[in-house]
């Protein structure tokens, strides 16, 4: 049954429509083996995923690529941003994000890229736009002068 979901591009919402049981048992192998959670947390994100999934085809099109068996998320960013991204970038990080920004901070430490920039938002967790909006358009426009 799992084998050829990916090349027919079936969506989550219509894995979870037609194949319940599976869909459930992929989203719990997900959740405890991908995400490494455990107990209630294991459990609120599991029926958070079950909720989007139950919805419009579009509230999961975000998490498509979380879940698609290609995804880059295995691949470090640090990796990534070191060797393959040759654009000018300025990441940032909420103080408080749950990210792990190692990978970056040795980017700039040992000058593995030129025009590469990192900084840190005060008082801000992952969602940068919805915690610290205007810290963030302030940032953006000053780097949008510099140009």
């Amino acid at each position: 049954m799992m084998y050829g979901m990916w090349e027919k591009k079936l969506t989550y919402s219509q894995i979870y429509k037609q194949y319940p049981k599976f869909f459930n048992f992929a989203v719990k192998m997900y959740v405890t083996k991908r995400l490494g959670l455990k107990g209630d947390e294991a459990t609120l994100i599991h029926q958070f995923l079950k909720t989007v999934f139950q919805g419009e085809e579009g509230a999961e099109t975000c998490l498509y690529h979380m879940f698609e068996p290609t995804t880059r998320a295995y691949q470090p960013l640090e990796k990534r941003l070191a060797e393959e991204v040759k654009v000018d970038t300025h990441v940032m990080f909420g103080d408080k994000d749950w990210m792990d920004s190692e990978g970056c901070k040795r980017i700039v430490k040992e000058k593995l890229r030129a025009n590469f920039k990192l900084s840190f938002i005060k008082d801000c967790g992952h969602q940068l736009t919805l915690e610290q909006p205007n810290i963030l358009v302030q940032i953006l426009l000053s780097e949008n002068k510099k140009e």
